[in-house]
């Protein structure tokens, strides 16, 4: 939150709207979306592509994480579950690509 806070002051960003996605370019590429109380952040190079970054943002905190922790995650279930968190995301990315785009087949081995 902090660096999306100081990234409003640099860049002018209205982080008011709830279901505002926002793209931002500044040495790196950002992709952010909020939650309800959570965040979503990715931090990437020109390489990849924006849209594919919002999927995965869905796909982890929408399609994912709302299935681990009881249809609502939010950032206390995340700091409080890390490891579970954590292994979730190495189900889905691995060396910086995405391995399984399937909610289902990362349930399963979680």
């Amino acid at each position: 939150m902090r660096v999306l806070e100081s990234l409003r002051e640099e860049t002018c960003i209205d982080l008011s709207n709830e279901h505002l996605s926002n793209f931002l370019e500044i040495d790196s590429l950002f992709v952010y979306k909020h939650y309800a109380t959570l965040y979503c952040v990715l931090v990437f190079d020109g390489s990849e592509n924006e849209l594919a970054m919002l999927d995965l943002i869905h796909l982890l905190a929408e399609r994912v994480l709302d299935k681990c922790f009881s249809n609502n995650v939010c950032e206390l279930d995340i700091v409080f579950n890390y490891s579970k968190m954590h292994t979730v995301l190495d189900e889905i990315v691995f060396g910086g690509q995405v391995l399984e785009p399937s909610s289902m087949e990362v349930m399963k081995a979680v």
